[in-house]
């Protein structure tokens, strides 16, 4: 017996849809899911890898869903075979022998859901499948840091960026931009990165205002998308969620049309 666990990315305005299909179906078992990410977690079960294999073809062919992502597998043919290991081990392991362990700072992995949410909280869970190119690197600034970025009024050029180290960057896809005091924190922290970093000070410009693209779809979102070959309504952008509604506001103004056919794609905004 294999099992096997992975995040699903689907299209926002087939969320839904996606999920029930995975509850209603004898091939996969729905654990939980995020809406602002349109991420969903499964585990997908096989008497070997070739039906596990199988099922993950079936559920990449759903409608609505982008890409499927395994991150744990667990074998029965390999538990054997660790098991074998540990028989030929000392009773007592050397771990457990001397002083008492901290509990406090012992991780225990071997619940699910611990894992799962882990995945979940990974910053590549906080980027599109079209920025997926720099994912490794995040040399170039991400949509979800650039909505903190025109929400708090702050100037960053890319060499700004660049001269953060890795760590720094990827912790800024983890704030949360829902309340001032966690915009406030933002600001706070990546001033003080940036003059650390570079001896810069960060340069202050207007906030965006929100109303310009958030409640209703702007004329120029729409005009811009049809001409790339897309469709999308005022039905349509209601389903989307911030980040995306964001996404194709700045990808719509900007020169960059492979980015925003890539969008167009993600959002399943190409015309039927």
């Amino acid at each position: 017996m294999n099992i096997s666990s992975a995040v699903v990315q689907v299209v926002p305005d087939k969320l839904d849809e996606v999920i029930e299909h995975i509850k209603h179906s004898s091939h996969y078992d729905y654990h939980l899911h995020d809406d602002k990410t349109c991420k969903v977690i499964v585990t997908i079960e096989g008497k070997d890898s070739s039906e596990e294999a199988f099922k993950l073809t079936k559920l990449e062919a759903v409608e609505g869903v982008l890409s499927v992502s395994l991150i744990m597998s667990y074998s029965e043919k390999e538990l054997e075979e660790e098991k074998s290991k540990l028989e030929k081990q000392d009773d007592i392991p050397k771990s457990l022998i001397g002083d008492p362990l901290d509990k406090s700072k012992v991780t225990y992995s071997g619940d699910i859901n611990y894992v799962l949410n882990k995945a979940l909280d990974s910053y590549r869970n906080f980027l599109f499948p079209f920025e997926s190119s720099y994912a490794d690197s995040l040399e170039f600034i991400p949509i979800y840091v650039r909505l903190g970025l025109d929400l708090t009024g702050i100037k960053l050029s890319l060499k700004d960026w660049q001269d953060l180290d890795f760590d720094s960057r990827s912790s800024y896809l983890h704030y949360k931009f829902d309340q001032k005091e966690n915009l406030d924190k933002f600001e706070n922290d990546l001033t003080n990165a940036v003059l650390k970093a570079s001896g810069k000070t960060i340069k202050k410009i207007d906030k965006l205002d929100e109303s310009l693209w958030l409640s209703s779809l702007p004329e120029n979102v729409s005009s811009v998308i049809t001409a790339n070959g897309g469709y999308i309504d005022e039905k349509i952008w209601e389903k989307l969620s911030k980040l995306s509604k964001y996404a194709l506001f700045k990808l719509t103004r900007s020169s960059d049309n492979h980015n925003l056919k890539l969008a167009i794609e993600t959002f399943g905004l190409n015309k039927k």
